[in-house]
């Protein structure tokens, strides 16, 4: 397995940073300086997934659902690179019980209502 440049753990932090609607300056600062990086609008996009299902409505954090394609893409790229060897099993949504509560997250705008 190849040794991960340093700014590894830095990129993929600015890499989940990154919003799906605007790039930030600092994105193309690093594609300029030929540091490796993984854009995960666009490979969403790619996945042809559409972007608002991977947050909740009620707020601008990941779902469940966002975050964990958010990991297989980024586990992808890691292993593309040779910098990680992660077991394929954990990256596969069929090896997990999935149970759905309803209205159990509201997001930070839906807890301000009061509702629940």
């Amino acid at each position: 397995m190849a040794a991960a440049p340093a700014a590894v753990a830095v990129i993929i932090s600015i890499a989940v940073i990154v919003t799906v609607l605007t790039r930030p300056i600092y994105y193309f600062d690093i594609e300029k300086l030929d540091i490796p990086s993984l854009d995960l609008r666009d490979a969403i996009h790619d996945m042809g997934i559409s972007q608002y299902s991977l947050w909740y409505k009620t707020d601008n954090h990941w779902s469940t659902k966002g975050g964990f394609v958010a990991y297989t893409l980024i586990a992808d790229y890691l292993q593309k690179k040779g910098w990680a060897d992660i077991d394929e099993k954990v990256c596969n949504l069929d090896n997990y019980t999935i149970t759905t509560y309803p209205k159990w997250h509201l997001g930070s705008n839906g807890q301000r209502t009061g509702i629940y």
